[in-house]
C-alpha cells in the first residue's frame, strides 16, 4: 500500500501525489490538426493541379473542338462603305463688327470614317474663311 501524501482543500481530499505522476496532460482539442494532416492534404492539391497541368496536351484538343465552331459560325465583318466627295469653295457672306463672344447654334466635328494618319492640316481653328 503507498503511503504518497494527499492534496487537501479544507477537509476533502483532491488527489493523491500519484495521481498526479500518472495522469495525463489536458486533451487537445479535437478540431485542431496535426501539421502532417495540413502537409498531405497541400500535397494532394499540389498533386491534382499538377496532374491536370501535364495532361493539358490531351484535353485541350476536346475545347479547342468546343471553342472553334462557335468562331467558324460567326459572319465575318464587312468591309467598310467609303465614298469620295470633291471639295467646294464658296462664299459665307455673314459679318458681324463688335465686341463679345459668339456662340455658335450649331457646329460640325469633322471625323474621319477611315483609319489612317492625317499628313496635313490646311487650315487653324479659328481663322477667317476666305476664297
Amino acid at each position: 500500500m503507498s503511503t504518497a501524501p494527499k492534496l487537501q482543500v479544507g477537509d476533502e481530499p483532491l488527489m493523491e501525489s500519484a495521481d498526479l505522476r500518472t495522469s495525463k496532460p489536458a486533451s487537445r482539442d479535437k478540431n485542431l490538426k496535426p501539421w502532417w494532416y495540413k502537409l498531405l492534404s497541400f500535397a494532394l492539391v499540389a498533386s491534382m493541379i499538377g496532374l491536370g497541368y501535364w495532361t493539358r496536351s490531351r484535353w485541350e484538343p476536346i475545347l479547342e473542338g468546343w471553342i472553334r465552331p462557335a468562331a467558324a459560325n460567326r459572319p465575318k465583318p464587312r468591309a467598310p462603305v467609303v465614298s469620295i466627295a470633291q471639295a467646294k469653295q464658296e462664299s459665307v457672306p455673314q459679318f458681324i463688327n463688335c465686341l463679345g463672344t459668339v456662340t455658335a447654334f450649331n457646329s460640325v466635328t469633322v471625323k474621319s470614317r477611315v483609319d489612317g494618319e492625317l499628313v496635313e492640316v490646311a487650315f487653324q481653328e479659328g481663322q477667317m474663311v476666305q476664297e
